[in-house]
């Protein structure tokens, strides 16, 4: 009677396998830590893009074309941040540059914004 009942311990343990961390299953598992780990760094990004309305004046006949082009770039990279989930795949190296790109951006960002407001390091 006992050995019956380790049986049934044993079959049911057998059958919660979890199927998730297998060999089989290592692209989903990269596209998930990618969503999880990568995708809130997009998240500063998009708080930049429309500083680059400081760096225009009101008055300047440019400014509504400044708007337009600020918005179409905060959309592509929405657009981007969350295509680039479809591009993880098992290939460590795209994977590496593909998880590289929000910080390449930040840092332009960040460098166009000290360029153009003269902002000096001591």
């Amino acid at each position: 009677m006992r050995c019956l009942h380790l049986l049934e311990i044993e079959k049911k343990t057998k059958e919660t396998k979890i199927e998730n961390c297998i060999k089989k299953n290592l692209q989903n598992i990269y596209k998930e830590l990618y969503k999880r780990l990568l995708i809130p760094f997009y998240i500063p990004l998009l708080m930049l893009i429309p500083f680059l309305l400081i760096l225009s004046s009101k008055e300047n006949s440019n400014y509504s074309k400044l708007k337009t082009i600020t918005f179409l770039v905060g959309i592509f990279f929405i657009v981007f941040s969350e295509t680039t989930i479809k591009l993880i795949s098992t290939t460590h190296f795209e994977n590496i540059v593909i998880s590289l790109m929000p910080f390449v951006f930040l840092i332009f960002l960040y460098l166009i914004f000290f360029k153009k407001t003269n902002f000096k390091l001591i």
